[in-house]
């Protein structure tokens, strides 16, 4: 992985960090507070982070990518980002759904899910999302 985008990376991490904080928050106030089950939950937490997440990755991770417009950034992020929450949800209910623990612990089956979802993720943001004339975009 080149320096830049080692940096990149790190910080792609820290957006996803703040993110991942969202999403627990509307998993934990779905799933305790209305009783909703986590599945849908999931969901919920995922479409309450990604536009925060898109964000701030707009403006701090990729600042320097602005070729393409906004509305185009905020699309295509959105299009990868749909890639990566397929695996992480694929790997958060598998979790929840034959292992007692994380059915029980909920929140950490959504974090592996997040983890298992991350280098897609970073990577359709990178190489497409917010990609710049340096990466032929």
């Amino acid at each position: 992985m080149r320096r830049g985008m080692g940096v990149e990376f790190l910080k792609f991490g820290m957006v996803g960090g703040v993110g991942l904080l969202v999403d627990l928050s509307v998993i934990a106030l779905l799933v305790e507070g209305a009783g909703l089950w986590f599945g849908w939950a999931r969901l919920a937490g995922f479409a309450a982070a990604v536009s925060l997440n898109f964000y701030n990755n707009d403006r701090f991770t990729f600042s320097g990518a602005r070729e393409a417009a906004l509305p185009v950034r905020y699309l295509r992020f959105v299009g990868t980002s749909l890639i990566g929450m397929s695996v992480n949800y694929a790997v958060s209910m598998a979790l929840y759904r034959s292992v007692p623990w994380f059915a029980q612990h909920y929140p950490a089956a959504a974090v592996a899910g997040v983890v298992a979802g991350m280098g897609i993720n970073f990577t359709g943001a990178r190489f497409y999302a917010f990609r710049g004339r340096a990466d032929g975009g």
